[in-house]
């Protein structure tokens, strides 16, 4: 028996619900998922990038791949096109997520090597197969409560020199970025164009989101996004289970200064007057870390991060 028929009769074992193996119940997101796709047409780039990633890490790696948390398949259809393994497990908690997905797919002629599960992380304990040679999550770890627990079972379902690839925010860009905002109110009080109320309230919303994602100690269960972590934390993670640790750089690319507004406008919602003052008294700042980090690397809201099974 190969791995391709170990896999394949786990599947035949698993219930459907709908178009779909079902390996947890159906969980709707808290934002309606069309919400997140920006970009309805099919993206290649995040795959191929990560299909490079590997080619650097894990030259000649193939077998079975395990995407979780698929989305809108930002990540999805790129490592599928690129063909690199013999079939692609493609899940998520919302089979909405996945309804998009298999649409994207089906767009650019690459449904006919994947199979789909609704499949939440708490219930890691329902994939029973484990040996995946790819197991990709973008953006997903700072979800799960028990990130430990949670990545400790990820290589148990790994094979000998497979790999975990993530894309997950940094503790640092948290900190950086609410250091810097800590000292807007006073910067635009000196400007003559002082801070409303609402705009105070969006400085210090940021703050308090970067206490909760750096706190190890309070109860999360009701929060959708729970971490951004180190990257101490994340080689901790690989030596605890055997792994190495390959830090690969930002999806984009792009340096401290850009992500800052590109976070702080997109995802806290920093209205267009806020970020023209951002732009205007912090960014000085900003390129000021960026060129100190000139010959190393810089502080990106996110990273692209590969752990590998000897």
């Amino acid at each position: 028996m190969t791995d391709l028929d170990d896999y394949r009769g786990w599947l035949r074992s698993l219930p459907h619900r709908g178009a779909y193996h079902a390996l947890s119940p159906h969980r709707p997101y808290e934002t309606a998922e069309e919400g997140y796709d920006r970009d309805a047409a099919p993206s290649l780039y995040a795959g191929e990038l990560l299909t490079g990633m590997l080619a650097a890490v894990a030259p000649g790696l193939t077998g079975l791949c395990l995407e979780i948390g698929c989305g809108t398949g930002y990540l999805t259809c790129g490592l599928v096109d690129a063909g690199r393994f013999k079939r692609y497990l493609v899940t998520d908690g919302s089979e909405r997520f996945l309804d998009l997905t298999r649409a994207k797919l089906a767009r650019i002629g690459r449904l006919e090597t994947v199979d789909f599960a609704v499949f939440n992380g708490d219930d890691l304990g329902e994939i029973a197969f484990d040996r995946f040679a790819l197991i990709a999550l973008r953006s997903v770890l700072h979800h799960i409560a028990d990130y430990r627990g949670f990545f400790a079972g990820l290589a148990r379902r790994l094979k000998a020199g497979g790999v975990i690839a993530m894309l997950e925010p940094r503790a640092e860009f948290f900190l950086m970025t609410a250091t810097l905002l800590g000292f807007l109110p006073a910067l635009a009080e000196k400007d003559g164009a002082p801070l409303s109320a609402a705009e105070l309230g969006h400085v210090r919303l940021f703050d308090a989101t970067t206490r909760f994602y750096l706190d190890r100690t309070s109860d999360k269960t009701g929060a959708e996004d729970r971490y951004a972590f180190t990257t101490e934390e994340l080689a901790g993670l690989a030596s605890e289970n055997g792994l190495s640790f390959h830090r690969m750089g930002a999806e984009g690319k792009t340096a401290y200064g850009d992500d800052l507004v590109s976070y702080l406008a997109y995802c806290m919602s920093f209205p267009d007057e806020l970020m023209a003052k951002v732009k205007r008294l912090l960014g000085p700042s900003a390129r000021g870390i960026d060129e100190t980090l000139k010959d190393l690397s810089p502080i990106n809201a996110s990273e692209w991060l590969l752990f590998r099974r000897a």
